[in-house]
């Protein structure tokens, strides 16, 4: 099953990296992952693509228009809207460990 097709999207050679970006996507961001840990994944991003649009919105604007989701894990999955910070003490924790592998 190719789910790009399933979705009615088309997928697009990345600049930077090897998956591919998606055409449909009024924002692409290609990254490289520099470590994961359970549910936290950190990588660096190396090329960004954006609708030009985007640029002249409002916050609350770009929002509407992106409707970005995210995948909990699993079968479950969200649109964002209520954005938290990650406590800077779990954070820290997690680059002592790195720093160590």
């Amino acid at each position: 099953v190719n789910e790009l097709e399933k979705a009615h999207l088309t997928a697009l050679p990345a600049q930077k990296v090897k998956p591919p970006i998606i055409k449909e996507c009024a924002l692409n961001f290609e990254c490289k992952l520099d470590w994961y840990r359970e549910t936290i994944i950190v990588g660096k991003v190396v090329n960004t693509l954006v609708d030009t649009e985007l640029i002249h919105c409002t916050v609350k604007e770009r929002q509407e228009r992106l409707q970005q989701m995210f995948l909990v894990g699993a079968r479950m999955y969200g649109k964002i809207g209520d954005i938290k910070e990650l406590p800077l003490e779990i954070l820290r924790k997690y680059e002592k460990e790195l720093s160590k592998q």
